[in-house]
Formats: C-alpha cells, sequence, structure tokens
C-alpha cells in the first residue's frame, strides 16, 4: 500500500513556536478507497500542554486524502 506522509506541527497554548505534534500518513487502499493514520510522537505526549488533535480517524483520513487526477471533478475524499 503505497502512501504520502508528512508531519503535523502545531503552535500550543501560550507557545510561540511551532513543534512537531505526531505523523500523518495517507494510503490508497486496493478497493480504490482511502486510509488515513495519525500517530502521536512520544516527545508531544509528554508534553504538558499536549492538546488532543484527532477524534474521528475516518473523518481525517477523507479530508486529507491526496486529489486523484484521474478522477477530475471530485473532491480529494472522493465525494
Amino acid at each position: 500500500m503505497a502512501g504520502r506522509e508528512t508531519f503535523v506541527h502545531i503552535v500550543l497554548p501560550g507557545e510561540t513556536r511551532c513543534t512537531v505534534a505526531g505523523r500523518f500518513r495517507v494510503a490508497r487502499l486496493p478497493t480504490g478507497g482511502w486510509r488515513g493514520e495519525f500517530v502521536y510522537g512520544r516527545s508531544y505526549l509528554a508534553r504538558a500542554n499536549a492538546v488532543e488533535l484527532v477524534r474521528d480517524r475516518q473523518l481525517v483520513a477523507s479530508a486529507f486524502a491526496p486529489a486523484d487526477s484521474s478522477r477530475a471533478g471530485e473532491t480529494a475524499g472522493g465525494r
């Protein structure tokens, strides 16, 4: 399952600089759909001021799926 990934940065409450919160990976499934996965960084979770970023993993997967130019006219989530 080939995919793309990126690091997710956030400016936490009371801070002025970005910190890495985790990694987001999205991949196309053999069925043609998309699967997204967010993994929090250990150092981020150890912070006293860390905030929750992901509640609905299904929503995140459809919102950040890469655009598919072979299906022009559809949104990135395939809807």
